[in-house]
């Protein structure tokens, strides 16, 4: 984490990508979700998972699509770190939206 409260951005990410990045965190939730539009087509998987943590951010369209690219780049492990300390519900819809965008079969709890 950075002073700021953000995630440290891998210094592999080119500046102008790292710049992005540090703007999403810093940004308010209506901002966000645009930021992270944009953001998308450029992301590769290091970037994603300096995305991570967003997955805790309170709108539901900005934490769904950090599920899918985290699932579409295959960051499972990345993923499941990210639940620790979330509610288990909010967890068990998280999950099940992970694996529905890995095309994995999600079974219904009944």
């Amino acid at each position: 984490m950075t002073s700021s409260g953000s995630p440290a951005v891998e210094p592999a990410l080119p500046a102008e990508l790292r710049t992005a990045i540090d703007e999403f965190f810093a940004a308010d939730r209506r901002q966000r979700h645009a930021l992270l539009k944009a953001l998308t087509p450029r992301l590769d998987r290091e970037g994603v998972r300096c995305l991570a943590p967003a997955l805790r951010d309170p709108s539901p369209r900005t934490a769904a699509r950090v599920v899918s690219l985290l699932a579409r780049h295959d960051l499972e492990e990345t993923f499941e770190a990210q639940l620790d300390g979330l509610k288990p519900g909010k967890i068990e819809l998280l999950r099940r939206q992970f694996r529905r965008m890995r095309g994995e079969d999600v079974v219904a709890a009944e």
